[in-house]
């Protein structure tokens, strides 16, 4: 029994992938459109993105009409898959910046229409960057004869979310908690002022640092901890219930891509390539270095919190299995 996911994430690749390399493809003959600075990515534009989209597209139509019986076939679509994958989630590394622009309007910031094309054509990018992963999963599953139904391998796998999280998770969570303190010590003997660009309000930097502290603290926490699970007994009216498991791995695969990807793919590079006009002393690289530290952290607890929420498999469920939720919604699958 091969699981709805499974189904339908490379159909729905297939057709992404295609609709995004048909737009680029006559943006790189007819022109793109007029994106606000720095455009659309700081990585090559034209037909590089084409490229990466029409190889993920050929991959998603070959995992979807099944033509992946050899090993040697399903580990090279899987491999495919996540070049192609990163590749175009590295090339709309920026959604993050233009989302919170965006958002800067519920603030009373200004935002162009050029801001929300530039933030569709990113979006679209980072989509189909992300269906191209989950096709590299699908295809890499089969590779390593995996259940078919929940994508674990039985004896290996961890089986409920009662069960442990390996150490490499608290490494992940614990390296993210210390990166996020590095990154704000490193603004002690700036005494944390903050500069406000034109537009922006005090109400809106308020709120991102409040949010910025609980992406370093709170959540990789919950990524590595048992709380971020089960709902603690202090919650009192979820106490014992499973958390959605996209409630915490949402913000967590976002926030530690975004931080990847702008920090230390496009920041560091940037740095490195002395683009950044009067980027001497210590503080910018310590502060790339964190941020990178910071997302990479996130995004190897959030592997381990994707396995160990996984639902029960309908082919081995027994009782005991997993904390029942009270409601029918207690309990989000994936």
């Amino acid at each position: 029994m091969t699981s709805r996911w499974a189904r339908w994430t490379p159909r729905s690749a297939a057709l992404g992938s295609l609709v995004y390399a048909a737009v680029h493809a006559y943006w790189a003959v007819a022109g793109p459109p007029r994106f606000p600075g720095p455009g659309e990515s700081f990585l090559p534009e034209g037909w590089a993105p084409v490229a990466a989209s029409a190889v993920a597209a050929v991959v998603a139509l070959l995992v979807t009409v099944g033509w992946d019986s050899r090993p040697v076939v399903r580990w090279s679509l899987a491999a495919s898959g996540w070049v192609t994958g990163v590749a175009l989630l590295l090339y709309s590394f920026m959604l993050p910046l233009s989302l919170l622009t965006v958002l800067g309007a519920l603030f009373g910031a200004p935002v162009r229409r050029a801001d929300l094309a530039v933030l569709l054509a990113q979006g679209s990018g980072a989509t189909t960057g992300v269906l191209a992963v989950a096709v590299a999963v699908v295809a890499q599953r089969r590779a390593r004869h995996a259940c078919p139904a929940c994508g674990r391998i039985h004896g290996r796998s961890p089986e409920r979310r009662t069960d442990p999280s390996p150490w490499w998770a608290y490494l992940g969570g614990y390296g993210a908690v210390a990166a996020c303190l590095l990154r704000l010590g490193a603004q002690l003997p700036d005494g944390f002022r903050m500069s406000l660009s034109p537009g922006t309000t005090r109400a809106f930097v308020l709120t991102f640092l409040v949010l910025m502290v609980l992406a370093g603290t709170v959540l990789p926490l919950a990524l590595a901890h048992r709380w971020g699970r089960i709902w603690p007994g202090w919650v009192l009216p979820l106490a014992g219930r499973p958390v959605p498991r996209w409630l915490v791995l949402g913000p967590a695969l976002f926030v530690g891509a975004g931080l990847t990807g702008y920090f230390g793919v496009g920041g560091t590079t940037a740095w490195a390539t002395g683009r950044i006009p009067g980027a001497s002393g210590w503080f910018l690289p310590v502060t790339l270095a964190a941020y990178t530290v910071w997302g990479l952290g996130l995004l190897v607890a959030a592997a381990s919190y994707l396995a160990l929420t996984r639902p029960v498999c309908p082919t081995r469920a027994t009782g005991g299995d997993e904390p029942e939720p009270s409601h029918p919604t207690g309990m989000m699958a994936g």
